[in-house]
């Protein structure tokens, strides 16, 4: 077993496109697994910082100006509303905490005449501002108004569409510039301090100053903060505006959905039902030639019988193209847990281990027939007769144990790590193919919702039309068998011209 947890220490860990804190860095906490933001926020309470939701719409000036005229000369625009606060400030110190937010509504709050100077930096890309204007809730809509006047199409919400598609995701370039455009007049205001000349100049002369890999999270996370620090002073306090422009962009473009391709994929490796069957057949063959008799064998019956269930699982997933769906994922869990426990019974081969995994079964059986004796109305996928019997087949049921849990006391994932499979089945299959047998919302997102791809939708989810395909679970499902059949070549070997599918 060690061997095997040396040979997985010299494989290199799978990469995220996104940053991400690995397994061994989280805290465990009695049942919870929490990260280390997570344990921030255990200790300092923590409003959270939604940048979609509930800032990106207040900056949406910054955002047009983006997506219309490219980076370069959005900007430039930012730096010159920079340099009218900066200069408002200086003239007027008691204006800074009004002029030092540019947000929408913070905008509309400014005096008419510093107004009047942010319009004029922003008024030559006038005919992009249009579509805001048609949300009545725009905060000084009258304002920007007078700064379309009449340019543009109000009804063209393309631009809009546009400019939040490229800030949607709150760690983008284009995002990371809107809130540097949010950063950098509190910063001329004088409402914000850093402890050093160059931090400084990493965001006055940005993105032309300094390590950008450092600068832009910098940038982020100072703006994050800014609502904090502005519920401090006498920032205008938050309107309903980012609210109710995405109920407004919504009801908008209702039937404008662009729902996102689903990646199934294919089966590199697979089989096909006419290789299934003659697996199939070798494993009975083998089973006849070692049967020795016709008295109870716990481990002859156990072994084969968990490798003809996987078989049979195998040959449901080729049908109907089951493989594709979420029942194919349940199939998955279950040649998972067969896999596991069949090495677990190969390592522990002993009679009373395959006798306790039989006593188990029957009394699992035992327990369903005696709760089905109390229900008024009975399921139609069992009888109360095939429990009975079930119950009943080795040992009279009155003297059957019922063990509640694992059947061995113990659970699958100890079970994994004691027979060196932790690493390349448990942890591999487990965790989200068992999403799909209980029903936990991630699977029920992944198997019946669609992405909406209209930005004014904030990639939403949407029913799916019809029954999504989902990636094949085929060659997993191989490796598994293969894996099963190997371990019962290991109990009962020698059958000659067995093939385990190579």
């Amino acid at each position: 077993m060690s061997h095997g947890k040396q040979k997985r220490s010299r494989k290199k860990a799978r990469r995220s496109e996104l940053s991400y804190t690995p397994l061994s860095k989280h805290n465990v906490l009695g049942k919870s697994v929490v990260p280390p933001m997570g344990m921030l926020k255990r200790e300092i309470p923590l409003a959270h910082a939604d940048w979609t939701g509930e800032r990106l719409p207040e900056m949406l000036w910054a955002s047009l100006l983006v997506a219309v005229f490219g980076r370069d000369v959005a900007l430039k625009r930012f730096r010159e509303v920079a340099a009218v606060v900066g200069y408002a400030v200086e003239r007027d110190p008691s204006k800074k905490e009004v002029l030092s937010d540019v947000r929408l509504s913070g905008l509309a709050s400014w005096p008419a005449s510093d107004f009047e100077a942010f319009a004029k930096v922003v008024r030559p890309g006038r005919a992009i501002f249009a579509a805001l204007t048609t949300f009545q809730s725009l905060p000084a809509r009258d304002r920007w108004l007078s700064i379309v006047d009449g340019d543009g199409d109000p009804n063209d919400l393309e631009p809009l569409k546009h400019a939040v598609a490229q800030t949607l995701f709150h760690q983008s370039q284009e995002a990371t510039d809107c809130r540097w455009a949010r950063l950098l007049p509190v910063l001329c205001a004088g409402q914000l301090h850093f402890p050093s000349e160059e931090m400084i100049r990493e965001i006055v002369d940005y993105p032309n100053f300094g390590d950008m890999r450092k600068v832009r999270p910098t940038i982020r996370a100072h703006e994050g903060v800014l609502d904090a620090l502005a519920s401090k002073g006498e920032a205008p306090s938050p309107t309903t505006w980012a609210a109710d422009f995405w109920v407004d962009a919504f009801e908008k473009t209702r039937d404008d959905h662009d729902r996102l391709p689903r990646k199934t994929g294919t089966a590199r490796v697979g089989i096909t039902t006419d290789q299934l069957r003659k697996l199939r057949d070798a494993v009975l063959a083998r089973s006849k030639e070692s049967t020795l008799g016709s008295a109870v064998a716990p481990r002859h019956e156990g072994a084969f019988g968990i490798a003809l269930y996987a078989l049979t699982i195998m040959d449901e997933l080729l049908s109907l193209g089951n493989a594709i769906r979420a029942l194919g994922r349940m199939g998955l869990r279950s040649l998972i847990e067969l896999r596991i426990t069949v090495a677990y019974l190969r390592v522990n081969d002993t009679p009373d281990m395959w006798e306790k995994f039989r006593m188990y079964g029957a009394g699992q059986a035992k327990l369903a027939y005696l709760k089905l004796l109390e229900t008024d109305e009975l399921p139609s996928f069992i009888t109360v007769e095939a429990l009975e019997r079930l119950a009943n087949e080795d040992l009279w049921h009155e003297f059957l144990e019922i063990q509640l849990g694992n059947w061995d006391g113990t659970d699958l994932r100890k079970m994994s790590d004691h027979t060196a499979l932790k690493a390349d089945v448990y942890d591999r299959y487990y965790d989200w193919t068992s999403a799909f047998v209980h029903g936990n919302w991630a699977a029920i997102r992944d198997a019946v919702y669609d992405v909406c791809l209209n930005p004014l939708h904030r990639l939403h989810r949407i029913p799916a039309d019809t029954v999504p395909a989902l990636p094949d679970v085929i060659q997993d499902a191989f490796t598994l068998l293969r894996g099963i059949l190997a371990t019962l070549d290991e109990l009962y070997p020698g059958t000659p011209g067995f093939d385990l599918g190579r």
